[in-house]
């Protein structure tokens, strides 16, 4: 099937042979080989190298099966996102919370690295995955939608996660190593929050840090059990830490933890672990905006050298805040409030609002890090 010469020719699938028959009106016999190049990344570049072939009973009865099965998939079909002028950017957006462009650039990271089977391309497939976060629909219903099995369903978004973590999406556009510290201070810090909180003569950069909530189901393991349950919120969940510049760009999403740490011990491990060898990034005067909740971590900031701002606590005995303290507190949240935006549009794709299973939980950080950089 191609003029690549080796020893490690793989015969081309059944699906693949369909697939270049309804797109190039060309007959591939069962046995066909090529390369895994070709095979995987460049499909549609496939061409025999003889005009003619030999084709037996079985072939045709086989082709005849799958022209049939086209026939009754197509009148059962409910979406269809291979057929490229189907479906409006607008109808993307809607079912898939990116528009078509985006859905393609996208597409680029998951192509050669996701399976193609004869119920399923990696366009549906990624279809499925960005449908079941932005609409928190079941496997059951996006077998009904796509016209598959459950099991396909569940495979095909295992799939996709694993590609869009380890293919090189999440690690280019997110983490402390695929940006720059003065990326941040130059591209995404606002000048007022460099002029309230700052310097604008040495221009420190300045990160705002919040946990979120993703609440989970009851676990069957007694420890775990106490572990995940909030006593704050009076239900088992996971917390992700989530880290923003003050124009609400993402660039880190650390965990989940287990409920029983408070925003201060997350911090503290995060700091004293160096993940994403964050102490390299971070320099002395630099700036981390945080609510109350994170109080106990101000001595291990200062040790390294970097100022928090936090608003400020009612003294006991006091009915009122002084004014030097109110007009801090003020300034602190009409520059903190950016991580609560961000918080919201983590939220905005519905299969995290949702009490998810125990058997996600091991995923749920790799969800909580493909959403904020995929449009919404």
């Amino acid at each position: 099937m191609c003029k690549c010469q080796g020893p490690k020719l793989v015969v081309v699938p059944v699906g693949v042979r369909h697939h270049i028959f309804i797109t190039k009106e060309v007959i591939i016999p069962a046995g066909a080989r090529c390369c895994p190049n070709h095979l995987q990344q460049n499909i549609d570049d496939l061409n025999p190298l003889s005009d003619s072939t030999l084709f037996n009973k079985t072939g045709i009865t086989e082709l005849v099966k799958f022209l049939r099965n086209e026939v009754l998939k197509k009148g059962r079909m409910r979406l269809d996102f291979d057929s490229r002028g189907n479906l409006a950017s607008t109808d993307y957006q809607c079912l898939l919370g990116n528009p078509k462009t985006a859905f393609e650039d996208l597409l680029k990271y998951v192509e050669g690295k996701v399976k193609v089977t004869p119920v399923r391309t990696v366009r549906t497939t990624l279809a499925i995955f960005l449908m079941k976060l932005r609409g928190g629909e079941s496997n059951r219903i996006l077998s009904t939608l796509f016209n598959t099995s459950k099991s396909s369903v569940h495979r095909g978004v295992k799939s996709i996660q694993t590609a869009l973590m380890n293919g090189g999406f999440v690690a280019e556009n997110l983490g402390f190593g695929h940006v720059t510290r003065e990326q941040i201070i130059q591209e995404h810090t606002r000048p007022l929050a460099q002029m309230i909180l700052g310097d604008t003569v040495s221009q420190p950069a300045i990160l705002v840090l919040d946990g979120t909530y993703i609440y989970i189901h009851k676990s069957g393991n007694f420890k775990f059990q106490r572990q995940s349950f909030s006593l704050h919120k009076g239900r088992p969940l996971v917390k992700p830490m989530i880290i923003v510049s003050t124009t609400g760009y993402f660039v880190s999403v650390l965990g989940p933890y287990i409920a029983r740490n408070n925003d201060a011990t997350i911090l503290n491990h995060i700091m004293h672990s160096n993940l994403e060898d964050i102490r390299s990034w971070v320099q002395e005067e630099d700036i981390f905006v945080v609510d109350s909740g994170f109080r106990d971590s101000l001595d291990c900031l200062e040790q390294m050298g970097i100022n928090a701002k936090m608003p400020s606590f009612l003294n006991k005995g006091d009915k009122q805040m002084s004014t030097e303290n109110a007009n801090t507190s003020r300034l602190v949240t009409k520059i903190r409030w950016v991580v609560e935006s961000a918080n919201a549009r983590i939220k905005q794709w519905r299969y995290l609002r949702h009490i998810l299973p125990s058997s996600q939980i091991p995923y749920i950080g790799d969800f909580v890090s493909i959403i904020p950089k995929t449009p919404c």
